[in-house]
């Protein structure tokens, strides 16, 4: 009687000549090498610990050795193996989304975390790859356990249908980093605001970031990206309609591009002098001051200050329930003095940072330095 013999992965068969072959690609300028390993979806998983994993730990290895990404394709179902195969090396791993198994796995795995730990909500990484169907239906699967919060990496409207409370305002950060770099002027800015109050739905919070880990590392600082600018966008992002978000670092004034896939500590002494942490807690204090500047549809949306000098002079009002709040930024790097058309931002306030008693009257001239911008405010929550 012949006894059954299972022979190992074929990639051990010539190893060393695969090596070489993929330190030539890398080499020819590849940025990304790719792993087929179509028959791992015919097998155990202790099968494929046994006769796939190991193998492709080495190639993945060979790789990482020429600073190249990896990337693992497995053809078929692989929910039984996503653990394993999570231990291979791979940078990438493809997941076929059109599988139920896949969807349930995923799928049981986040409510696993919310039931079991009382984890709030997720941050789906670049969500828009993954069918917005599955998220609709996990979200009402997250929230017949209890309510979440959910925010994906993408900016399209569909996603607030029904799964997403927050997206990315990619555009938002793109912008406001071109007018910075005197790339463009304070009437880009119409655009964007434009666009999210006629198509965004209401309730939508749309992140309005400064810097997040891909913007640090493939773009630059918050210095290399904004320069002088750095505090006015700062005090858009939080006090503008959106949801600001504060990047590890940016606390503590950090100055450096953070490793991406390795690990690259901050260094938390960088804030002990840090005049831009303190903005950013007293941004915080102030927004939590104001209802007007909630997010989505429980804050008020923003009506512009029409003035002389629209290439430089960004103003806005947000006002409900008796509470106001008045937004005045040179986004230029030079002094302007503007007149304001009208009476829209006409009361008296208590002025951010100072807390001095401001009044404006209708067709008023207001005066800001280069990257100057002021806060005023009325029936605050103080």
């Amino acid at each position: 009687m012949l006894q059954p013999w299972i022979a190992p992965s074929i990639l051990s068969a010539d190893f060393a000549r695969l090596g070489d072959e993929v330190r030539a690609v890398i080499a020819a300028g590849a940025d990304i090498i790719g792993l087929g390993d179509a028959i791992c979806s015919q097998i155990a998983p202790v099968m494929y610990r046994q006769f796939a994993l190991p193998y492709e730990q080495r190639i993945f290895a060979a790789v990482h050795e020429r600073g190249a990404l990896a990337r693992l394709h497995i053809c078929g179902n692989t929910t039984r193996l996503l653990a394993d195969m999570a231990l291979c090396g791979a940078d990438i791993i493809d997941l076929d989304w059109s599988k139920p198994g896949v969807r349930e796995h995923v799928g049981k795995a986040m409510e696993y975390w919310v039931r079991e730990f009382g984890v709030d909500g997720y941050r789906a990484d670049v969500a828009g790859y993954i069918p917005i169907d599955f998220w609709d239906t996990m979200r009402a699967r997250l929230d017949a356990i209890r309510p979440v919060f959910m925010l994906g990496e993408v900016q399209q409207t569909v996603h607030h249908r029904a799964a997403f409370d927050a997206t990315y305002a990619w555009d938002w950060h793109h912008t406001t980093k071109r007018i910075a770099k005197g790339e463009a002027d304070a009437t880009a800015l119409f655009g964007y605001y434009a666009e999210n109050e006629s198509l965004w739905p209401r309730e939508a919070m749309r992140m309005t970031y400064i810097e997040n880990h891909d913007s640090n590392a493939w773009e630059g600082t918050l210095y290399e990206n904004y320069g002088d600018a750095l505090p006015a966008m700062t005090a858009l992002a939080f006090t503008g309609e959106g949801l600001p978000l504060i990047h590890n670092g940016q606390e503590a004034c950090n100055a450096k591009r953070l490793e991406f896939f390795e690990k690259d500590p901050i260094d938390w002494s960088q804030g002990e002098d840090c005049a831009y942490g303190d903005l950013l807690a007293r941004l915080i204090a102030f927004r939590d001051a104001n209802p007007a500047l909630a997010n989505g549809q429980w804050g008020a949306r923003m009506s512009q200050v029409v003035n002389d000098k629209p290439q430089q002079l960004f103003g806005w009002v947000r006002q409900q329930d008796g509470n106001k709040v008045v937004g005045l930024f040179n986004l230029s790097d030079r002094p302007v003095e503007a007149e304001l058309a009208d009476g829209l931002a006409a009361g008296t306030y208590v002025e951010f940072g100072s807390g001095d008693a401001v009044t404006i009257a209708a067709g008023d001239t207001v005066s800001l330095p280069a990257w100057g911008f002021r806060l005023l405010a009325s029936g605050s929550q103080q």
